[in-house]
């Protein structure tokens, strides 16, 4: 009876550790987001370096300072990684010399990265941004990609925005990404133009989106700019 007890005794310890391990990990982390945040433009290329070699934690904190620093020196390196899965050759030409350098960049990094790329702002990010949006196959991804079209208020975002509704919209409804279609359409709101008119009303009328969805889309024919 005694040697069970002692079992649960060293099950709850070894359970405890951890969590307080990663809680403790946790305050890290946060501590190091905190202390990104303060960071001035010198700091860009030792950022860019931590995004090749830290932890998770740390490269994206590292993306998010370059995005609100609006860093033109970034717009490469966060190209790179945006594209690492769909275009391995553009991510070799900015960031590395050797394939076999190169680190894993999860669906959370690289959708990270493109937020900052709409951040900085800089039109010429905008095809690879859309092109990211239709052809990265992460939900996670796309999404951020739709926002970052939608920061850099573009007319000529609205394309890709719509293929990337089109394409949800030919599949089953169970197969759906209603949170795609929905970023999309917060995207297309922001931009305001009236070229995106009919796909928002396409949405309004889908029987295969999620109610949520489709206000989304009512929200975005509101802040259409009508001249």
């Amino acid at each position: 009876m005694l040697s069970v007890i002692m079992k649960y005794i060293i099950i709850l310890s070894l359970l405890s550790t951890n969590l307080l391990y990663g809680a403790t990990n946790e305050n890290i982390n946060v501590a190091i987001e905190k202390y990104f945040t303060k960071l001035k433009g010198s700091c860009v290329p030792y950022l860019i370096e931590v995004i090749k070699d830290g932890a998770k934690p740390v490269k994206i904190a590292a993306i998010r300072r370059l995005g609100n620093l609006k860093s033109q020196k970034a717009i490469k390196v966060l190209t790179a990684v945006m594209c690492y899965v769909w275009d391995p050759d553009k991510y070799e030409q900015n960031f590395l010399s050797k394939k076999s350098m190169a680190p894993d960049f999860d669906e959370d990094v690289r959708a990270e990265a493109a937020l900052s790329l709409g951040k900085i702002g800089d039109k010429k990010s905008l095809p690879l941004i859309g092109n990211t949006l239709l052809s990265d196959r992460n939900s996670k991804v796309k999404q951020y990609c739709a926002k970052a079209l939608g920061l850099l208020r573009d007319k000529d975002g609205i394309k890709y925005l719509q293929k990337a509704i089109k394409y949800e919209l030919a599949l089953d409804k169970t197969k759906i990404d209603n949170d795609v279609v929905r970023e999309a359409v917060k995207a297309l709101g922001s931009i305001g133009d009236k070229e995106a008119f009919f796909i928002l009303i396409e949405v309004t009328q889908s029987n295969k989106l999620k109610y949520e969805t489709k206000k989304e889309a009512l929200k975005s024919l509101e802040k259409i700019k009508w001249e």
